[in-house]
């Protein structure tokens, strides 16, 4: 099962693909849309290589606060034993998780 919140870039995947294909041939959005609804898989090489950076994390700070989410990957215990240390969360007055 893939977990709704693992679907890396879904928001907006048409202005991502518009984007990295802008000035390459003929593609513009209608030709996007239409291999789409052809079904059919399509590859392309991109002129220009894009560095993509795919960032992880279970827990960040916002408004003063540290707010955790759930691990879908399942990463936390492999990246704490790898610190070498332990790690406990502690519930905070007032703190989401």
């Amino acid at each position: 099962m893939i977990h709704p919140k693992a679907l890396i870039g879904m928001r907006i995947p048409l202005d991502l693909a518009e984007k990295l294909l802008a000035g390459q041939g003929d593609w513009n959005r209608q030709k996007i849309d239409d291999v789409i609804a052809s079904g059919k898989t399509t590859r392309v090489n991109l002129e220009k290589p894009v560095k993509i950076i795919i960032a992880y994390a279970t827990a960040s700070a916002r408004d003063g606060q540290v707010h955790f989410r759930e691990d879908i990957y399942d990463r936390d215990a492999k990246v704490v034993k790898a610190l070498g240390g332990q790690f406990k969360v502690r519930a905070q007055e007032g703190a989401s998780r």
